[in-house]
C-alpha cells in the first residue's frame, strides 16, 4: 500500500463535536447502520496501519543496526567482492567461487553467511508470504489489488532467487530501501484514520521524500546499476551466472517499475493535497 491515505472523514464523524481536539466519541444507538458499517471500516483499517507500521519499523531498525557492520553497506562494491583476507565470511572468491564450474554452481560455493544475514532474509519472506493471504482475506479491497499482488509476487521471487544465486548482501540493501519508506506511510495512514489532519501531513511529507530518495533516486542509479554493469566475469562460470543475473535484473527493473506507478499515484495525490488542502487516496472506494 505504497500510495496510501485515506478520503475525507465519513460524516458520521465529521458530525461529532470535538473535546480537545479529538472527535468526542458517539453512541452506537446514534448511528445508522450504513455509518456504523463506515466506522467499522475504518477502525479495521486504523489497526491494519498500526501493525504494518509496527513490522517495518522493526525491520528498518534491524536492518540498520546490523547492517552499518557490514563493509557493503558503505561501498557497493563490496556486493561483489570479499572484504577478508582470511576467516568463514566469504573471502575473496565471494563472486566467482574459485572451485566452481558451471555444472555445479552455485551450490559449490564456499560464500558463508553470517546468522544476522539469514535471520532478515527468513523474517522478510514470512512477512511478504502471510502479506499475499492478508491481501486476499483480510485487508481491504482497493483498486489496485492486482497492482499489489504483483508486487509482493515479484518480491518472494526475488529474495528467493537471490539466496539461491548467493546475492544476499544485495539483497540486504533492497530491503532496507523498501522498509524505511513504508513506515512513515503507514503513520500517515493510521493518523489519517484517526482524523488527525495535521499529523497526517507531516508523516505523508516524510514518507514523499523518503520515498523518493530511497525508490526512485538510490534503488535505480545505485542498486540497479551496479546490478546491470558492474557484476564481475567469472570465467568457470560464465554462463550460468549471466542468465543468473539477467533474471535477477529482470525481478529489480520489474519491481522499480511498480515503483514509478506509485509514484504517479502519489504525485496525484501530492497535486491535489496542494491544490485543495486535502490529502486523498487514489485507490481508496468511497467507504
Amino acid at each position: 500500500n505504497y500510495s496510501e491515505v485515506l478520503k475525507s472523514p465519513p460524516p458520521v464523524l465529521r458530525k461529532r463535536k470535538k473535546v480537545g481536539g479529538v472527535p468526542a466519541a458517539a453512541d452506537s444507538e446514534d448511528l445508522t447502520q450504513e455509518e456504523q458499517e463506515a466506522v467499522d471500516v475504518r477502525v479495521e483499517k486504523f489497526k491494519e496501519s498500526c501493525w504494518k507500521a509496527s513490522v517495518y519499523f522493526f525491520f528498518s531498525a534491524y536492518g540498520f543496526v546490523f547492517m552499518r557492520t557490514k563493509p557493503w553497506f558503505y561501498d557497493r562494491g563490496h556486493f561483489w567482492h570479499g572484504f577478508h583476507d582470511d576467516g568463514p565470511n566469504c573471502q575473496w572468491d565471494h563472486s566467482c567461487p574459485s572451485l566452481c564450474t558451471t555444472d555445479d554452481w552455485p551450490g559449490c560455493s564456499t560464500c558463508k553467511f553470517t546468522f544476522d544475514v539469514k535471520l532478515y532474509y527468513i523474517l522478510e519472506l514470512g512477512y511478504y508470504l502471510q502479506a499475499i493471504f492478508s491481501l486476499v482475506f483480510w485487508e481491504t479491497r482497493r483498486k489496485d489489488f492486482a497492482v499489489m499482488m504483483g508486487h509482493h509476487i515479484v518480491t518472494i521471487i526475488l529474495i528467493v532467487f537471490s539466496h539461491w544465486g548467493r546475492l544476499l548482501r544485495i539483497g540486504t540493501m533492497v530491503f532496507l530501501l523498501h522498509d524505511v519508506s513504508d513506515v512513515p506511510l503507514e503513520l500517515a495512514k493510521a493518523s489519517r484514520y484517526a482524523n488527525f489532519d495535521r499529523l497526517t501531513d507531516v508523516f505523508f511529507a516524510f514518507f514523499f521524500l523518503v520515498w523518493i530518495l530511497s525508490r526512485i533516486v538510490y534503488f535505480p542509479l545505485v542498486i540497479i546499476r551496479t546490478a546491470l554493469y558492474e557484476v564481475p566475469k567469472c570465467p568457470r562460470i560464465e554462463w550460468k551466472r549471466e542468465y543468473c543475473m539477467v533474471a535477477f535484473d529482470g525481478l529489480l527493473l520489474s519491481l522499480f517499475a511498480i515503483h514509478v506507478y506509485w509514484t504517479f499515484l502519489i504525485g496525484r495525490i501530492l497535486h491535489r493535497a496542494v491544490v485543495g488542502g486535502k490529502v486523498n487516496d487514489e485507490r481508496e472506494d468511497d467507504t
